[in-house]
């Protein structure tokens, strides 16, 4: 699939904050803001959101919605705006998509983006690739139901690099509020298996934000494997 043209990028990108100038100096941004961030970089990332704002739908028509969708509320510019802003900063292409499909999703029910998606969103803009592919798999792997409350994450392997990997992923997690857990912590050696382990006092929590964002990675590899 070949890339949507960049000057489709600027012109989103720069209505957005257009509007926002309008309704609210206070909060607008220059125009020309953009164009000083519009490298190949921001270039690469504003395109990826596209992919997942334009999938299986005509370009021109997402193109006009997005824009009257904006322009409905100074609220909606700016988180659009700011969604834009996030993905320019962002650290890896897939998580720009993902935004693309948050603001998809947002515009076809004609809504403002919801607390959890906006808690998807600034975690996705810290998000590296190897952060999204671990957690996929502890989220595919390392969740189980609990008695009562939030499904649990529990990590457990004789691998430990792969312990290491989860770690850094669940404590990814728990700074961008997609998982929680207790103020103390308790890894341990099993002496019988000699595994790295967590004890049932310091499982991590999926938050809703979590199973959110793994519904989206599950969508967006279902759009990746049809281009």
């Amino acid at each position: 699939m070949n890339l949507v043209n960049s000057e489709e990028a600027s012109f989103i990108a720069q209505n957005a904050l257009d509007v926002i100038g309008t309704i609210s100096p206070v909060t607008g941004v220059p125009a020309s803001a953009v164009s000083n961030l519009m490298n190949d970089y921001s270039k690469l990332h504003l395109n990826r959101i596209l992919r997942g704002l334009y999938h299986g739908t005509n370009k021109e028509r997402y193109k006009n919605e997005l824009y009257a969708y904006i322009t409905k509320s100074s609220e909606r510019a700016y988180y659009v705006a700011s969604t834009f802003k996030k993905v320019i900063m962002a650290e890896c292409p897939k998580a720009c998509e993902i935004m693309g499909l948050i603001l998809r999703e947002n515009m076809d029910k004609d809504r403002g983006l919801s607390r959890v998606d906006l808690i998807v969103c600034k975690a996705l803009e810290n998000a590296t690739d190897n952060d999204l592919t671990s957690f996929l798999f502890i989220m595919k792997n390392c969740v189980s139901e609990s008695d009562h409350g939030p499904k649990i994450v529990t990590i457990s392997s004789d691998d430990e690099e792969a312990i290491e990997e989860c770690e850094l992923t669940c404590n990814w997690a728990v700074y961008n509020r997609l998982f929680s857990a207790p103020d103390s912590y308790d890894f341990g050696i099993e002496e019988s298996t000699g595994t790295l382990s967590v004890t049932n006092e310091t499982k991590y929590y999926v938050g809703k934000p979590a199973e959110r964002l793994l519904e989206l990675i599950e969508e967006a590899g279902r759009i990746m494997y049809y281009q």
